[in-house]
């Protein structure tokens, strides 16, 4: 669905895009990077309040955005 909110974007076709933006965030709410990538299409700066609005909402459902690096232990 974000593929085809992109297309039909460039399209000039934006309130179809517009669905297809919130059914992409419907099934993937937890998955930042198409959620923060969609937000351009609908006029929203994703460096700016939308942004946080989401880092919010996820981290008050328990979903860190930034996660810790798993550090492998050396084999010895």
């Amino acid at each position: 669905h974000a593929r085809i909110a992109v297309e039909l974007h460039r399209r000039g076709a934006t309130a179809a895009a517009d669905r297809h933006c919130t059914r992409a965030a419907e099934l993937a709410p937890h998955d930042v990077t198409v959620r923060r990538g969609l937000m351009g299409l609908r006029g929203e700066d994703p460096f700016g309040d939308a942004y946080f609005e989401l880092r919010d909402e996820l981290g008050a459902a328990g979903i860190p955005i930034y996660r810790p690096i798993a550090v492998a232990e050396a084999e010895v």
